[in-house]
């Protein structure tokens, strides 16, 4: 799989099948300003410059599982920990914030998220 993302949307390709697009997952989002994806490759965020993040499930739907918005101003940056169910956003106000983001490998079950609270 190939993912890029433009000024809104996330485009998904098949560089093994030599297909176009097979996947163009809406956002919703005034712009995109960054992008993680799942160590088990199935799920994405995307950060914006309005302070929200989208989680993709892309085995779900083209349309974001759960959008959150927690930073008054710009992401600058989204990652997902490489073993443990966490990941985190960076913001231009100069805060981070860590997220439990479970994904079951029971394709019935929805990820789990929630916010850490320190």
């Amino acid at each position: 799989m190939f993912i890029i993302t433009t000024k809104k949307n996330v485009r998904v390709f098949n560089l093994q099948k030599r297909e176009l697009a097979i996947k163009k997952l809406e956002t919703g989002l005034r712009e995109i300003s960054s992008m993680a994806i799942h160590p088990g490759g199935d799920n994405l965020i995307v950060g914006s410059k309005e302070g929200k993040m989208c989680w993709f499930d892309m085995d779900l739907s083209s349309k974001p599982y759960k959008t959150l918005k927690n930073h008054p101003k710009d992401i600058v940056n989204v990652a997902f920990h490489r073993s443990d169910p966490l990941f985190a956003s960076w913001s231009e106000d100069s805060t981070a914030y860590v997220f439990h983001g479970k994904v079951y490998s029971d394709l019935n079950e929805n990820p789990l998220i929630c916010r850490w609270r320190f």
